[in-house]
């Protein structure tokens, strides 16, 4: 009981630690430490306790990170009853990636103990879990959350480098999966140290030098990697620093619209913006944009609001400024579409209509809509959107290029990579923050910006409603807006070097995942097959495994399922068949044997649908026996005339002993 409790109090002090990376709190130098006390249960506990204590730590976590939420129903007079179960359920989710990553590494590091069978062995297995095993399981379990199920991508580990420039630059090489990778090889670091003192107190460390030599090695190794990165990042930001810019005038408007729930109304933005149009007019050099929210204009959809259209472009024509707008596109062929939409002088550019591409779940859309047309009526905003597809940037009139991201998306790599590839210099973030305001959600979903401008090597502007506006640079440096006055975006030709907007995932992020879902899938099939032989980290000969035992059993299950089929013992042949087809890492043709038997066991029995049902449902059957096979189906069913037409169709050859087999099919139709 007493052991339990202590694992439970370090459970939820890794909780504490990772919830005070984040706004309100902002203590993101405890990063360093956030992981090292539940590393530490992951090396003394089962698999199945570590993915518990992983998840009450996610579930913690995840419910301090995500309190905002309670503020939809606060201020914002939302349902309480649907809140509270939205913040939970979610929270739950999320915390199982931190669980499943949890009981990864206890399963390994349970098997290099096992596997271990000297203390040389297993100090030279525990560097590699240390610096390589641990960091990659974190990093791909971080992946699955961004991705699966629309994925949300909020508040990765990485990003608490935040304000350690040139080691968040390493997010330019392999994403911020590689920045949140190094951090927990610190982590690690530090619980080996903790492991060490412990030895050291009770005398139950290593006894020898080289033990010893090994465990200051599995400390410094990750330690050197920090240390290569934090240089290359500085001589990053350095040269950055050194590329010619241009500084491109913007002007970034905050609106204080309230959330839907609240009805109430607020003057058109024609009206809000009319004096400040009549300012930028004054300006010698116009801007280059004036940004507006999501959302701004939601109240009046386009085009079929013919007033609003009219008011916006004679905004713009007032400004002398190209007007970017949050809004709705709507017409008898497309829409509704969340969109960004750009007004110059001459109006709306209806060819440059940016649609947001990924939707929020129970939020822009309810999840089927539209299979099930009634659950459009549940939508928060009244609106079930469907996502765009073509349009990903904006070419403004002065030449520079756009790439609008609406709400969240500028949390979703691929999307805003896209845009950058498309010809994005800058990207633009439009947000509705009302939601949750006031709260600290504003300066967390501010700081989710500078991820995707190091990733991708460009800046980015965020205009937003009752939330944080802010200028991120290309290496990450944040800088709050107090003022919708015109100011300067330091835009570059092309993208600074990035080796993730080359690559995307394929960097770093997806290949993590692929070691966890395949260490995933050799842990459950040990634990469903537990006689196979253990592999401790060897996967290649865990993953050869069962095809050596399959094999086996092929080579001694087909000629007793054959014997048994010909002496008319056709449950014996039946059984024999369905043993050998459930084993795992059966060849081709060792499956299209066992299939072969049960169509010949159903022949006998007459079941000739079955067997024509087993011969489509099975590829792996040669062309030649396939079409013997069936046959035999169709005489037996007494369709002849198909029988000689299927004959004739497969222009077999009559050298082979399927081919005469079928010949002589063939020829018994035809009497």
């Amino acid at each position: 009981m007493k052991k339990t409790l202590l694992q439970i109090v370090a459970a939820l002090l890794s909780a504490a630690l990772l919830a005070s990376l984040w706004p309100p709190f902002g203590q993101a130098g405890n990063a360093w430490l956030a992981l090292v006390p539940l590393l530490l249960l992951t090396r003394v506990t089962s698999p199945r306790r570590a993915f518990l204590l992983g998840s009450l730590t996610g579930l913690v976590s995840w419910i301090a990170q995500l309190s905002w939420m309670v503020h939809l129903a606060g201020e914002n007079e939302g349902p309480w009853w649907l809140v509270l179960p939205a913040l939970v359920g979610l929270s739950f989710v999320l915390s199982l990636f931190i669980g499943l990553f949890a009981a990864l590494s206890a399963a390994l590091w349970r098997a290099i103990q096992h596997a271990s069978t000297t203390p040389l062995k297993f100090a030279l297995l525990r560097i590699l879990l240390v610096a390589v095993a641990d960091p990659i399981l974190w990093a791909g379990c971080e992946l699955l959350r961004s991705r699966l199920f629309t994925g949300f991508a909020w508040n990765p580990l990485g990003l608490a480098c935040m304000n350690n420039l040139p080691l968040l630059q390493t997010a330019a090489l392999g994403g911020i999966a590689l920045t949140g990778a190094l951090m927990v090889s610190l982590n690690g670091t530090v619980a080996s140290l903790c492991q060490r003192f412990w030895g050291a107190f009770t005398r139950t460390g290593p006894n020898t030098a080289r033990e010893r030599m090994l465990r200051s090695v599995e400390c410094a190794l990750p330690l050197l990697c920090l240390l290569l990165a934090f240089l290359w990042g500085l001589n990053r930001v350095k040269a950055y620093d050194a590329t010619p810019k241009q500084a491109l005038p913007v002007v970034v408007e905050a609106t204080d619209i309230p959330c839907v729930f609240r009805g109430e109304q607020t003057p058109p933005i024609w009206a809000l913006g009319a004096e400040k149009a009549d300012v930028l007019s004054l300006f010698p050099s116009s801007p280059a944009l004036w940004i507006w929210p999501e959302s701004a204009n939601a109240g009046y959809p386009l085009p079929m609001a013919r007033i609003a259209d009219l008011n916006l472009r004679r905004l713009a024509q007032r400004a002398r400024v190209p007007l970017l707008i949050g809004g709705h596109w709507l017409t008898d062929t497309e829409g509704p579409y969340n969109a960004a939409l750009l007004y110059t002088a001459e109006g709306l550019d209806t060819t440059q209509i940016y649609a947001k591409r990924h939707l929020v779940p129970f939020g822009e859309y309810i999840p089927f809509d539209k299979t099930f047309t009634f659950l459009q009526a549940f939508a928060p905003t009244g609106v079930s959107c469907v996502p765009g597809e073509k349009i990903t940037t904006l070419r403004l009139p002065s030449g520079w290029v756009v790439g609008p991201l609406i709400c969240f998306e500028d949390t979703v790599s691929p999307v805003a990579r896209q845009s950058v590839l498309d010809g994005a210099h800058l990207l633009v973030n439009m947000s509705n923050d009302a939601w949750y305001a006031p709260s600290f959600q504003a300066l967390q979903h501010a700081q989710q910006a500078i991820i995707r401008c190091v990733e991708l090597g460009v800046p980015m502007v965020r205009s937003t409603n009752r939330g944080a506006n802010a200028i991120v640079d290309a290496v990450g440096r944040l800088r709050l807006l107090d003022t919708s006055y015109p100011t300067h975006v330091p835009v570059t030709e092309a993208p600074f070097h990035s080796a993730y907007l080359c690559w995307g995932d394929w960097a770093f992020g997806l290949p993590a995942a692929l070691c966890v879902l395949i260490l995933l899938v050799v842990l459950l099939v040990r634990h469903w097959l537990p006689k196979q032989a253990p592999a401790a980290l060897l996967l290649p000969l865990l993953l050869m495994a069962p095809a050596l035992q399959a094999s086996s059993a092929a080579t001694d299950l087909l000629p007793v399922a054959d014997m048994a089929v010909q002496d008319g013992n056709l449950g014996l042949a039946e059984r024999t068949a369905n043993q050998l087809l459930n084993t795992l890492g059966l060849t081709p043709e060792e499956k299209a044997r066992a299939e072969e038997v049960l169509i010949r066991a159903a022949l006998t029995k007459g079941a000739w649908e079955e067997a024509l049902r087993r011969i489509e449902n099975c590829p792996e059957l040669p062309a030649e026996r396939r079409v013997a096979l069936t046959l035999a189906v169709l005489n037996g069913q007494q369709k002849y005339d198909q029988t000689l037409k299927t004959y004739s169709e497969a222009k077999l050859p009559t050298d082979s002993p399927w081919g005469v087999a079928a010949l002589r099919l063939a020829i018994e139709a035809d009497l």
